[in-house]
């Protein structure tokens, strides 16, 4: 057994690409599609609740992508592509390899481009999935300067960034976006900066920032946060009395807190 690589994934793609033009997407659909629930990946890190409108129901013990041969025909089989979704997490993508996607990327809804190496390439080619609800970039060593062409995705309302390098000046850049679920957990902030920019995203519904060296006048902006649904606030900084507080305004108001 070998395990799946990146060229690979691109010899797919393009067979992939002829196979949509002459066969249809349905051809590669092996369930009838009746909403997100089994369209878009899961990744093993996000806690309950958050995204459950768009994953529930999704196995996450799905088997590793291995193939046992080179064949191109069954290697599409393994990288459980529909129309709606495209798994490629940790497989050492730079971030090029995103042009050479073709019609494909135009098609899709849930992209996971988690634990790849998308820093030294950059985002640049993402401009081209115009379709994309769901966005997985965790654990890519991205910085500020790599977010922008997240801009063009216009149809964007989900975004995982946990485990990146970027400041609250790329947080800033990216509350232009109609973001709905963010996850920003595992990034130490700065808490001054933190509280003016994440307010700023008063669309949001689900929030994650758990590991993120948080105080308590972070929970005073949340409690601002009149769209919120769901948050995530566990393994921060904050004392006792302020904390039990905020989960009293919470209760009062509807709103699932993870700690």
């Amino acid at each position: 057994m070998i395990y799946l690589n990146s060229r690979l994934i691109i010899k797919a793609i393009k067979i992939l690409t002829l196979s949509f033009c002459f066969l249809g997407f349905s051809a590669f659909s092996s369930d009838k599609v009746m909403g997100w629930e089994k369209e878009i990946p899961v990744s093993g890190f996000l806690e309950r609740g958050f995204f459950e409108e768009y994953t529930s129901g999704f196995n996450q013990e799905d088997e590793p992508l291995y193939i046992k041969e080179r064949d191109p025909l069954e290697l599409i089989k393994k990288l459980r592509i529909t129309p709606f979704r495209f798994n490629l997490v940790g497989q050492e993508l730079a971030g090029s390899e995103l042009g050479e996607m073709g019609p494909v990327s135009s098609t899709l809804y849930g992209l996971d481009l988690s634990d790849n190496n998308l820093s030294l390439g950059g985002l640049k080619d993402l401009s081209s999935f115009t379709e994309l609800r769901f966005l997985n970039l965790a654990g890519n060593h991205l910085k500020d300067e790599h977010l922008s062409p997240l801009l063009s995705l216009t149809k964007l309302t989900q975004l995982i960034l946990t485990y990146n390098k970027i400041t609250t000046s790329g947080l800033f850049y990216l509350s232009q976006m109609n973001l709905h679920a963010l996850d920003i957990s595992s990034i130490h902030w700065d808490n001054k900066k933190f509280i003016y920019v994440i307010s700023l995203f008063s669309q949001l519904k689900n929030l994650n920032v758990s590991l993120c060296n948080l105080d308590d006048n972070c929970l005073d902006c949340f409690k601002k946060m009149k769209n919120l649904e769901y948050i995530n606030i566990s393994r921060n900084q904050f004392t006792s009395s302020s904390f039990n507080n905020f989960l009293l305004h919470a209760k009062s108001r509807g709103l699932t807190v993870i700690y």
